[in-house]
């Protein structure tokens, strides 16, 4: 047996993420951006725990700027 097996053995695994921890610290339904008739977003749902670590990833043009802009109020939004 090697050190690093002595000294894991017996013990579980340790939990990631928000494990264990469900205070809801960001929730968003419905968000929608409108530029002048041009929907850049659409109805997009956001629910974020505490402890969570997500990532925004899309193509350029996607709308992830947009989609942060409008969640801090830099952008108006609707929904």
């Amino acid at each position: 047996m090697t050190e690093v097996e002595a000294s894991s053995a017996g013990k579980e695994p340790i939990e990631g993420g928000n494990a264990g921890m469900g205070t809801q610290y960001l929730e968003v339904r419905g968000l929608t951006v409108d530029f002048d008739g041009f929907k850049a977003v659409t109805d997009v749902d956001l629910t974020l725990f505490q402890g969570d670590l997500r990532f925004l990833i899309g193509p350029n043009g996607a709308g992830k700027t947009t989609v942060i802009d409008a969640i801090t109020g830099l952008v108006s939004a609707s929904g």
